[in-house]
């Protein structure tokens, strides 16, 4: 399995290139520069099955506005109806906050708690944790029957966690899905949604909101 990260947006948001041997791919978070992420996909012909948001606020999905991104997707756009409303009505996700001219999208497929999805040999499962948004999900992947890593989102980072005091946010809801991710194998690589790599491990020993 493939990962190619893209720094992308004033936020510096990291957005997820994953492909498989044969040149099927899904992006996590389009942040915004999709000319950037459509020229590598074509660049490294690669094949863009589907694109898969861990949250809908507008600095994880700012780059679904570009018509020539979304278009070649064929409506394959998945995210939690917990934050519908984030990517159907932009203010609700932030966009006047955060200076993001996002127009929103139509339609998405849904995706929930326990859903194992394919793309090529890509397979994903969903994993619902709530608390930085309603609709927050981190995403566990692998290729074929290979090892799997772990996309937080803003639910976990690097020796910190997403922050809850903005709409949608719930203290108690990510403390209970940071159990969640507790149960998870401590040697998985972890990819957040800003910052550096880190692992299940690490994040143990060193982010002071892990449960103890």
């Amino acid at each position: 399995m493939n990962i190619k990260t893209f720094a992308l947006g004033p936020l510096w948001t990291n957005g997820y290139l994953v492909s498989d041997r044969n040149g099927a791919a899904i992006f996590i978070d389009p942040a915004a520069e999709t000319p950037v992420i459509m020229d590598w996909i074509k660049s490294n012909s690669l094949i863009l099955k589907a694109v898969l948001l861990t949250h809908g606020h507008v600095d994880h999905v700012a780059g679904l506005d570009d018509n020539s991104f979304s278009d070649a997707l064929n409506g394959e756009i998945y995210l939690n109806h917990g934050d519908s409303e984030m990517v159907t009505n932009p203010p609700k996700g932030l966009a006047r906050s955060f200076g993001f001219n996002f127009n929103g999208i139509s339609s998405f497929k849904g995706m929930k708690d326990g859903d194992e999805l394919s793309f090529g040999d890509i397979r994903v499962k969903v994993i619902a944790t709530p608390g930085h948004t309603e609709g927050s999900v981190c995403l566990l992947i692998r290729e074929g029957e290979g090892e799997s890593v772990l996309f937080s989102g803003d639910t976990l980072f690097a020796q910190s966690v997403g922050r809850t005091d903005l709409p949608g946010g719930d203290t108690n809801a990510l403390n209970s899905s940071l159990k969640k991710l507790a149960l998870l194998p401590p040697e998985l690589t972890v990819y957040p949604g800003h910052g550096p790599s880190t692992t299940i491990f690490n994040e143990m020993r060193k982010n002071p909101f892990w449960p103890r």
